[in-house]
């Protein structure tokens, strides 16, 4: 898909999204790194588009043991929405038959480290 993503720029802007946990879980934290920062790099009308490529971003660093990068990302992403929670973040991967529970956990455990808080403050 990433290839066919290079070939036709006027992919689907959804597709990024359903990416980013396949590649995560498969410990593919430059490529998800990469394809974030080119989400982020275009204009998007999408709305979820960037705060997913912003929180893919957040997970990458963080999962890949850069935590201060994870840090800096989550309080990029707070001031535009401070009451983000893990649980909004990872609403729907624990269902998601690509997420198991153990990438699921290591998901919210990512988001943790990197400032997010469990629950609304």
């Amino acid at each position: 898909m990433l290839k066919g993503m290079r070939l036709e720029p006027a992919y689907p802007q959804w597709l990024p999204g359903a990416l980013y946990p396949a590649l995560l879980e498969a410990g593919r934290y430059g490529g998800t790194l990469a394809l974030a920062q080119s989400v982020l790099d275009k204009e998007m009308w999408d709305a979820r588009a960037h705060p997913q490529a912003r929180a893919a971003r957040a997970a990458a660093f963080a999962l890949r043991g850069d935590v201060e990068s994870a840090r800096a990302v989550v309080r990029d992403m707070r001031k535009a929405n401070p009451g983000l929670t893990v649980e909004a973040l990872t609403a729907g991967y624990d269902l998601h038959a690509q997420a198991p529970r153990v990438f699921h956990r290591k998901l919210v455990d990512a988001f943790i480290v990197a400032g997010v808080p469990r629950a609304r403050e």
